[in-house]
């Protein structure tokens, strides 16, 4: 646990796949570090290595909760975040809603 020094945290560094030095990291990271779009699109998959293509991780936390016999839903307003979107066939997609509301 971290109050046992067990565990560090360290905030704003993006997302590592691996142990990297200041002399091998652009050799090493997946995705880049320092980019706010690639910073987003790496913290929305938490998938450096691309082995759920198409998904985000709530999406994937949804398909486990569903798995496991929870009710699952997730709302989006005005786009189709990717970060919402589970494993084909798991959890439902998304309901989304336009940033003007709901028509009367």
């Amino acid at each position: 646990a971290y109050e046992d020094g067990d565990a560090l945290f360290v905030a704003n560094a993006g997302h590592l796949s691996e142990p990297v030095t200041k002399t091998d990291f652009q050799k090493k990271t997946v995705g880049g570090l320092f980019g706010h779009f690639s910073g987003t699109n790496n913290a929305g998959k938490v998938d450096p290595f691309n082995q759920n293509r198409g998904t985000g991780v709530l999406g994937r936390l949804r398909d486990v909760l569903k798995r496991k016999g929870h009710k699952e839903s997730a709302i989006n307003v005005d786009s189709t975040s990717f970060v919402l979107m589970g494993q084909k066939g798991q959890s439902s997609g998304p309901i989304g809603f336009s940033a003007n509301g709901i028509p009367a």
